[in-house]
């Protein structure tokens, strides 16, 4: 009987480990598979966008881009940034709507602050 509770206990833990992970193409999932995907072109579901007050790169504008699950920086070149946030989705409580992005996965320093995030062509 102790076996088939410690069987049933394990299967349980399991279960529940495997259902909290988060869903591929949100910012969770690729912060948590970093080694995996840093350096590596990924595509993201957006809910909403919007400017973020950290100091970007030279030439770069920052935003903060919130998926279902997470947040993500991308990393946008300064010549296309107005366009890009003309036709991102707003950030909005209750949007149901996701917009897809792709680019290239990797750390970035944002100010003095080393965070991960999406570069865009």
């Amino acid at each position: 009987m102790k076996k088939l509770f410690g069987i049933f206990l394990l299967s349980a833990v399991l279960a529940c480990g495997l259902y909290a992970a988060p869903a591929r193409g949100t910012a969770d999932y690729y912060v948590q598979n970093s080694a995996r995907y840093e350096g590596k072109n990924i595509k993201v579901f957006v809910t909403g966008v919007e400017q973020s007050n950290k100091v970007a790169p030279d030439g770069y504008v920052a935003y903060e881009a919130y998926t279902a699950s997470g947040k993500i920086y991308f990393i946008v070149p300064q010549k296309s940034a107005q366009k890009f946030f003309n036709f991102a989705p707003k950030l909005s409580a209750n949007s149901k709507n996701t917009k897809s992005y792709s680019g290239i996965f990797k750390k970035v320093k944002l100010g003095d602050e080393p965070v991960w995030g999406m570069v865009l062509k």
